[in-house]
């Protein structure tokens, strides 16, 4: 009964949008040029081979078709929903979860695959005019929907677990990457350090990534049979992440709209995650009449809990290969490249939850609605920075201990002569200072462009700063490629003359880029603070744009902070004090 008006909702909706008829009629026009093309050069050269690269041509062009609308379009259906509480004035039409769950399932599936069956009826081209097989060509016309329904469960878990749509797609991207690489990258890595491959190729079926891969390379050596058994483990994954999706969906209907009260072990989890009563009245009691801001900020547990979680899955899987490889795994290298990914990993959550609270609030006007009240400009922006150096700083130390556990960890692992131990402890002094400097200025300007844009993930990955910290990763994965795990990756540094040197110069340039960094950071932070305090409140009370609007993807909130025409009473640093 419910079924049918929240699929035409969803259809309703693309339709207004008045983008989908261009897109299918685009994809079919180009689609049909090049198999013109492509018949036209088959017939003047007299060769039936141009039909197994148009199929690549097609296979490809459907694997962005299948991935990336269905992923876009599936990771907003229930996030929005929840973002605008909507949820409840569904649930007063005598809808339930379930009911709410397929229709909006079916109607996301029927706007994702809109592109993608505008390509198939020429994925037969290939096949017609010889080339490849009528096993491929199978394959093909079944490993495309198939990926597109993977990505579209993703999406839909994604978007039940999260609000915001940028969290929701981080989070797919992680979540597939994850599954993708979890049996390919031990079994080649394996394969590559002692020559014999880990376990049986049939586990790398489990891999979502497998059935493309054969499709991609005619089936390798792997045969048609491999194929089939990656293509049911695609449909194995999707059919767990509906299912996951359809049973919180379910979970957090009753807690969200009905108001439920958990209790055993779920109550227990809640009060772990979001803090005990007593916790929670204990740090009120401490911020609320200090800044009422900073308490909102820092009551939310679930950032430094995400990050401990994936600080402690990294560690884990450090440990795994450890097992795996006793003899190749613990070296100096490796340790740098967790110790950089440990330390980006930080900085990331950090500067997410930064822009996450303001953000938020910017989106659904809170923030409009705060700054009616007596709370300043001031203390928003000091309250959030503040809280965020009180939340993170336990993690940070937690990395500082791995740092310090890294550390002896490499300096048992081998023998070490006086060049190469100076360069170790260069290199870890950089490291360490950069893992305790938390990066206030940065948290100011995603605070900023999270206030312009009420995109929080959006801010964090404009900010296009902190590149250089991953100098390191990339040389140590050079040494991995070049040289393999037993040779320079398990001996840098060596202690070489041109390695030494080379190591001197970076730890002398960065050094001068700490101190150059500390004085243009002072200014620029205070440029931030003065112009998050002076804007806040005009821009809050500015209605936001639709993101899908190309002006609004185009624009650039970094030049617009750049510019100095700030009001007279805000261009003394000195005068933004808190009033008493």
């Amino acid at each position: 009964m419910f079924l049918a008006p929240v699929i035409e909702r969803e259809l309703r909706g693309a339709l207004h949008s008045n983008r989908g008829t261009k897109s299918r009629f685009r994809i079919a026009l180009i689609g049909t040029s090049i198999v013109i093309f492509f018949l036209l050069i088959s017939y003047l050269g007299g060769s039936g081979l141009w039909g197994r690269t148009l199929q690549q041509w097609f296979f490809y062009a459907g694997l962005y078709l299948a991935i990336i609308p269905a992923g876009r379009i599936s990771i907003g259906l229930f996030s929005e929903e929840r973002r605008n509480q909507t949820l409840e004035l569904l649930y007063l039409t005598g809808m339930d979860s379930g009911q709410l769950f397929f229709g909006k399932l079916v109607g996301g599936t029927l706007l994702a695959s809109a592109d993608l069956l505008a390509g198939v009826p020429l994925l037969a081209i290939p096949f017609l005019i010889g080339g490849i097989s009528l096993h491929l060509y199978i394959a093909t016309i079944v490993c495309l929907p198939a990926l597109l329904l993977f990505a579209i469960a993703v999406g839909v878990l994604a978007s039940v677990l999260f609000t915001d749509e940028g969290a929701a797609f981080v989070f797919m991207v992680v979540f597939i990457g994850c599954i993708s690489l979890a049996t390919p990258l031990p079994y080649y890595f394996g394969k590559t350090l002692t020559g014999t491959a880990p376990f049986s190729p049939r586990w790398l079926c489990l891999s979502p990534a497998y059935a493309p891969y054969l499709v991609a390379t005619n089936f390798g050596t792997s045969g048609v049979s491999a194929f089939w058994m990656a293509a049911l483990g695609i449909y194995g994954w999707s059919g767990l992440c509906l299912g996951f999706g359809c049973f919180y969906l379910s979970r957090t209907w009753q807690t969200e709209i009905k108001g439920i009260r958990q209790t055993g072990w779920q109550g227990r989890f809640d009060a772990w995650v979001h803090g005990s009563a007593s916790w929670r009245a204990e740090l009120r009691e401490k911020l609320m009449m200090q800044n009422p801001y900073q308490w909102l900020v820092q009551q939310d547990r679930r950032p430094v809990l995400v990050g401990y979680c994936a600080m402690g899955l990294i560690v884990f899987l450090w440990l795994l290969g450890w097992l795996a490889w006793p003899r190749y795994w613990a070296s100096s290298a490796n340790f740098f490249i967790t110790a950089v990914l440990l330390m980006g990993l930080v900085d990331w959550l950090t500067l997410l939850t930064a822009s996450r609270r303001i953000g938020s609030d910017r989106r659904d006007s809170s923030l409009e609605l705060l700054l009616t009240t007596g709370l300043t400009p001031l203390e928003v922006t000091d309250g959030n920075a503040k809280a965020l150096a009180t939340q993170f700083k336990p993690l940070r130390r937690t990395v500082l201990v791995l740092f310090i556990a890294m550390i002896l960890g490499g300096i048992v692992s081998r023998s070490w002569n006086k060049s190469a131990a100076i360069s170790f402890g260069m290199i870890w002094g950089v490291l360490i200072v950069l893992c305790l400097k938390h990066p206030k200025s940065r948290v100011l300007k995603a605070m900023w462009l999270a206030l312009n844009t009420g995109r929080p993930t959006h801010s964090v990955f404009k900010l296009r700063q902190g590149k250089w910290t991953w100098f390191w990763m990339f040389f140590n994965f050079r040494n991995i490629f070049n040289h393999g795990f037993g040779g320079g990756m398990a001996s840098f540094p060596t202690g070489s003359v041109m390695e030494s040197i080379f190591i001197w110069i970076m730890f002398v340039v960065a050094l001068i880029s700490f101190f150059v960094a500390k004085v243009m950071s002072d200014a620029d932070e205070s440029q931030t603070r003065i112009r998050l305090v002076s804007d806040m409140r005009a821009i809050a009370a500015d209605p936001l744009p639709d993101p899908n609007d190309p002006a609004f993807k185009k624009w650039d909130g970094i030049e617009r902070l750049k510019q100095r025409d700030l009001p007279i009473e805000f261009r003394n640093a000195d005068s933004l004090r808190v009033p008493s």
